[in-house]
């Protein structure tokens, strides 16, 4: 029994490093402002002067009033509103959110109703209004998002400590964005174009006794690490062993972009992987065709599927 190529494994030794630094970029020279609080723990927030009250809404000049809203906003976490492939999308510090019509207009409405009209009156927004200036923001070239962009990609500007980063090998944690290859930590950044992150901090001392635990379970005999007389064993006493391995093999593949051994990953029996399987699609995972991974894994696994005997390496 040959142990096929662990590539994946590559995906687990970065996030379980023992060391995650943190880089940092101009944000004076890109445009953006710094919203990101990525490795201190600390939430922020938008600043109550970023918003200019003084702008000036002519309504009779739509365009103006839409560059006005994305210079105001650009770069800002929870407000930067940007136009991709017919969606509109907020940035939100880990990802960009794709925000619906009616939220797109309520920030516009909000924009408008906090300017002045050209008397120096405060601005009464009319639907009218908050129509023109989305329909002109959509024709505003640097708040959309050229279609050729991929996703995850980097955007135009990006600086070059983070374009040093392959988008496809990044994770979006609450605390950063971690490269699966170099187990690197680097400050979110509205440059990275993905819509997904994790939901948590990545902790990497982190642990992992449930999954351990889940494993003990199913593989009875088998143990996180070989035992020292492993090699010596019957293919009998190693075959839990060499199932675990294999089952973490697997799951860390889906989160890695590998496509060497992409291949169809029958695995017999297993009912109970469910769970976890859906855990994974769940989170963020950078590399393409992770889901369309996982739902082909899915299917088949089923506990009907028992009768074909012990999983083998292929």
């Amino acid at each position: 029994m040959t142990r096929a190529s662990p590539p994946l494994q590559q995906a687990r030794s970065a996030l379980n490093a023992t060391t995650a630094s943190s880089q940092q970029h101009n944000r004076k020279q890109d445009g953006f402002q710094d919203f990101s609080a990525a490795g201190a723990g600390a939430k922020s927030k938008p600043r109550a002067n970023d918003r200019s009250k003084s702008t000036t809404i002519d309504r009779e000049e739509p365009l103006q009033t839409a560059a006005a809203f994305h210079s105001a906003y650009k770069g800002m976490r929870g407000k930067a509103l940007r136009r991709y492939r017919h969606t509109w999308y907020r940035w939100e510090g880990p990802n960009y959110r794709a925000v619906s019509a009616e939220e797109a207009r309520v920030d516009m409405t909000e924009f408008l109703a906090s300017g002045t009209d050209i008397k120096g009156d405060r601005f009464r927004p009319k639907p009218g209004d908050v129509s023109a200036a989305l329909t002109m923001l959509m024709s505003h070239r640097p708040a959309i998002i050229d279609a050729t962009v991929p996703m995850p990609g980097w955007l135009p500007g990006a600086p070059e400590p983070y374009r040093e980063h392959d988008p496809r090998d990044l994770i979006s944690c609450k605390n950063g964005l971690v490269d699966l290859r170099t187990g690197k930590r680097l400050l979110h950044t509205p440059y990275l174009l993905t819509a997904t992150s994790t939901g948590y901090d990545h902790s990497p001392m982190a642990g992992h006794p449930r999954f351990e635990k889940f494993l003990d379970e199913i593989f009875p005999g088998s143990a996180a690490k070989r035992s020292e007389g492993f090699d010596d064993g019957t293919n009998e006493q190693k075959e839990p062993q060499l199932q675990r391995e294999l089952l973490q093999e697997i799951f860390g593949y889906l989160i890695s972009r590998e496509t060497r051994q992409q291949k169809t990953s029958p695995y017999p029996g297993r009912s109970s992987l469910r769970p976890w399987k859906t855990s994974i699609s769940a989170s963020n995972a950078a590399a393409p065709g992770v889901k369309t991974e996982i739902g082909l894994l899915s299917s088949l696994v089923s506990a009907s599927a028992a009768r074909h005997g012990p999983v083998q390496r292929y």
